[in-house]
């Protein structure tokens, strides 16, 4: 037990910020060792950012008003395996690095001879980096769209013989329907496929005109029919689980240190021990 480091001792190796590149590429080594016995392939990436709530004097006020450090995860949602942690300030837009992520981990699959074919994100992730970046890589992305002036345009556009109605894998209405529209961005390269999906709004708004509510989906998925790639972006919302998982399960909800660099390090090492019990289970 007189062997064992202190508090201090642990303080004073997480400050050491040279230290974070080591813990990363042993990340990378552990994963390579996953997914090249996993016997998996064409791999789908969820990205998702979180908050970690703090009242340290570095961190600095979010878009829901508290002070706090953001963090960018992105997991394989084939293995439960996450690949990728930015550990940034709470003032830091939820999407700035998906890009980075995005061709990380093509890389690093496309090295271990495996291929990343899916890539899912919440809104975060809509804008014409990420498109182009996925386009250009043949990744197929479904990425949660926002409803700005000209994706309401294109809604209000859509006839009322293009609503088709939603059935579940059971082929029970869901009571939804759904229609598409054909998109670009001004800096996109390509059109993309806006998938609406409306239902009636039960509480109706003076305010409003519509009697409806909606919720769109950005993809250039041609291989697959609209149910099934609203039934497939619907099941990103796991990551926030894993999220869950990370911050609670390893008590990485906490950050240790006044400084943005040690924190980003500690959190590093509960992402090595999340990899590390996804191993244990899986092999």
């Amino acid at each position: 037990l007189a062997k064992i480091p202190g508090p201090d001792a642990i303080g004073k190796w997480i400050r050491k910020t040279e230290r974070l590149a080591g813990v990363k590429n042993t990340n990378e080594h552990l994963n390579k060792k996953i997914i090249g016995r996993s016997g998996s392939d064409n791999f789908t990436l969820d990205t998702d950012a979180t908050l970690i709530e703090t009242e340290k004097e570095c961190a600095e006020m979010n878009y829901k008003g508290f002070t706090a450090f953001s963090v960018l995860l992105s997991f394989l949602a084939d293995l439960d395996v996450c690949v990728c942690s930015d550990y940034r300030n709470g003032a830091a837009h939820a999407g700035t690095g998906t890009k980075d992520q995005i061709e990380y981990t093509d890389d690093f699959l496309k090295s271990l001879g495996e291929n990343l074919k899916y890539f899912r994100s919440d809104s975060a992730a809509y804008n014409a980096d990420v498109f182009n970046a996925c386009s250009g890589r043949e990744i197929i992305f479904t990425i949660t769209a926002d409803q700005d002036a000209a994706v309401k345009a294109g809604i209000r556009n859509i006839s009322r013989k293009a609503w088709k109605k939603l059935y579940d894998e059971n082929k029970i209405d869901t009571g939804r329907e759904y229609a598409e529209i054909v998109h670009s961005m001004e800096k996109t390269k390509e059109p993309f496929t806006i998938i609406v999906q409306r239902w009636r709004d039960p509480q109706l708004d003076l305010f409003k005109n519509s009697k409806y509510r909606y919720y769109t989906i950005a993809t250039n998925d041609y291989e697959r029919k609209a149910p099934e790639i609203i039934r497939f972006h619907n099941k990103r919302g796991n990551s926030e689980n894993y999220n869950k998982e990370i911050k609670s399960g390893f008590g990485m909800d906490y950050a240790p240190s006044h400084e943005l660099s040690a924190n980003a390090l500690y959190f590093e090492i509960g992402v090595l021990a999340y990899n590390l019990t996804i191993a244990v289970k899986r092999l």
